[in-house]
């Protein structure tokens, strides 16, 4: 899987399975969306790969698109403790 592909199914696991890549994985698979898919352990694996300041491009660019919409939301990542990447949607 190439970065983009990594990127595209970590932002599309955190929107329609709530940040669950096992799930996420599984589905995809099913449906063949992505032809080369890596196992769970490897996608968190590069995901975490990926330099800051491109989710941080990533995460502006896709904040100015859902803020046009839905003014009172906003879509961040979190890092936990244990190096798991988490997307969330806040507000009401």
């Amino acid at each position: 899987m190439s970065n983009s592909e990594i990127i595209t199914f970590s932002i599309i696991a955190a929107k329609d399975f709530a940040g669950n890549h096992k799930l996420a994985r599984a589905y995809f698979k099913r449906i063949g969306y992505f032809p080369k898919m890596l196992s769970t352990s490897h996608i968190n694996r590069r995901s975490r790969q990926i330099p800051w300041f491109i989710w941080q491009a990533i995460f502006r660019f896709l904040s100015y698109l859902f803020n046009r919409e839905n003014t009172n939301k906003t879509l961040s990542k979190d890092i936990s403790a244990k190096n798991r990447t988490r997307f969330f949607v806040t507000g009401v």
